[in-house]
């Protein structure tokens, strides 16, 4: 999936418990890092392959009470481990990225041979639109795997797209305050999506519009965390995604997601981790351990 971001100034001033103001910036500033701290992650992720564990369930709530009057909580009636390959690529002289997924195992059992099929595309493909057509193909039939239809929002990447600068005039932000929780110095940035088209097309190309939250390392721009939200059709759709730093790539990369989609009597919900990736270029291959 492809995405780029947007932004809206405002002048805000950080306090300290003591009442004093400690730094001046403004959301512009804030934002600006943002970007430049997710441009630099993709540029330092493209061509790195990660290995993902995706732990997914189907919930159901089934009626309780006298005559079945009310639905109780949801129970889990399903449960599904996904591994995959995930991997992004920019490729060169575009300026957009893509993520891939691609499953070979399903609840321990080997639904392909365990090949580096995505990286092979690249490094051996000379025609790189062949290559990415390719990938979308095989990140389609992984798809099929998910323990229901989701979609393809369960990415961890996905709100960080929405922080490129060409979506910057079609969101909305909003300064929140600190999250001590998260960091010292990091800043919860709410977003709202405002232009039309929307970004993320549903079915039938309807809009469906993001809103969401960035938790921002104030002095270096890096995200600590990503939150973001669709709604559509009775169903509420949300991605979290935590990062943290990775010394041999030298940036913050995702650790884990939380993927959810809730409708009035069900729910799907995942945790994917992040473990060792392998980084790819032609005529050479690094394995990094986390």
């Amino acid at each position: 999936m492809q995405l780029r971001v947007a932004l809206v100034a405002a002048a805000v001033v950080s306090v300290s418990a003591g009442g004093r103001a400690q730094q001046a910036f403004t959301m512009e500033q804030l934002l600006d890092r943002a970007t430049l701290f997710v441009e630099d992650l993709v540029a330092k992720l493209s061509r790195v392959v990660s290995e993902e564990q995706y732990v997914q369930e189907y919930l159901l709530s089934t009626p309780e009470g006298s005559r079945g009057s009310f639905l109780g909580s949801p129970k889990v009636i399903e449960r599904r481990t996904l591994k995959s390959d995930f991997l992004l690529v920019k490729p060169s002289g575009l300026d957009q990225w893509f993520v891939f997924r691609d499953v070979f195992d399903v609840d321990g059992r080997p639904v392909r041979d365990r090949e580096n099929r995505l990286s092979k595309l690249f490094l051996e493909s000379r025609d790189t639109v062949t290559a990415i057509e390719r990938a979308l193909e095989i990140g389609a039939a992984s798809a099929q795997f998910n323990i229901r239809q989701i979609g393809t929002v369960d990415n961890p990447m996905l709100a960080l797209g929405l922080l490129q600068r060409v979506y910057r005039q079609r969101l909305r932000f909003t300064l929140r305050g600190r999250d001590i929780s998260v960091g010292p110095n990091v800043w919860v940035l709410e977003f709202r999506e405002t232009g039309r088209p929307s970004i993320i097309r549903g079915s039938g190309n309807r809009d469906i519009f993001a809103k969401g939250r960035y938790w921002i390392d104030q002095e270096r721009g890096e995200l600590r965390r990503s939150e973001v939200v669709f709604n559509a059709l009775g169903t509420e759709t949300t991605t979290t995604t935590t990062f943290a730093p990775d010394e041999r790539l030298a940036t913050s990369v995702p650790t884990e997601m939380h993927f959810r989609r809730a409708a009035s009597t069900n729910e799907v919900r995942g945790i994917a981790t992040y473990g060792t990736v392998r980084r790819f270029e032609v005529g050479t291959e690094e394995t990094i351990q986390k």
